[in-house]
């Protein structure tokens, strides 16, 4: 799913793009790619990434646990059937993601990275009723329904200095947005049982108390 929300990102700014006209009008001007790949010449040569060159390019830098939604419900009930299957909670996520703006000369990145933010000003929210179809999503991963929100993050001049440390390059013209919230789920069965309609608290001959359940 990480994989289908950044092409539907990506696919939503080219579309944005392609309004402005002039001589910076080609095609294809997002891609997906690490960033950290367009300046290694130096440390292993026939290295580089030469697709990403004059590109605004898309990069997944951190995944993060949303915290706060930690404490879901780890099993499902199905009232047709009367029963309750149980399963791991599902994984909630943040995405923080770069958009790199790659470009031979610098007036044309200051140019695309006013774009990208001007971009995400007007449209910050995404579902599949306001978004471009997406071809190629693997059916799998039952992407039929999103909601993908965009948050402006800016990081102190120490982090950024650390994330382009981490990523072994120079500083490039980059905004970095924080993507909310993703979750991410496998639902695999680990176990099965009866809908539990009623709880009876008894007392025994002895004054202990026990719990009673009644299943369907």
């Amino acid at each position: 799913m990480i994989l289908q929300v950044l092409k539907i990102i990506s696919a939503e700014l080219e579309n944005f793009l392609d309004s402005f006209t002039g001589d910076d009008a080609s095609s294809n001007r997002v891609v997906i790619g690490n960033i950290a790949f367009h300046d290694t010449e130096k440390y292993q040569p026939n290295s580089v990434d030469t697709s990403i060159d004059d590109k605004i390019v898309l990069s997944l830098v951190n995944v993060e646990e949303e915290a706060s939604l930690k404490n879901n419900l780890h099993y499902t009930r199905d009232l047709a059937a009367r029963t309750t299957e149980y399963h791991n909670p599902k994984v909630n996520v943040n995405l923080y993601v770069m958009f790199t703006c790659n470009a031979t000369f610098y007036e044309n990145a200051m140019t695309y990275l006013s774009r990208v933010i001007r971009f995400f000003q007007s449209k910050n929210v995404f579902t599949e009723t306001n978004s471009v179809a997406i071809s190629g999503i693997n059916p799998l991963d039952r992407f039929r329904t999103f909601k993908i929100m965009m948050d402006l993050h800016t990081p102190t001049f120490e982090q950024a200095n650390h994330l382009w440390g981490m990523l072994g390059s120079k500083q490039l013209p980059c905004v970095m947005y924080k993507i909310r919230v993703l979750d991410l789920e496998f639902k695999r069965i680990l176990g099965t049982g009866k809908l539990v309609e009623e709880i009876h608290i008894v007392e025994d001959a002895s004054g202990e108390v026990m719990v009673v359940t009644e299943d369907s």
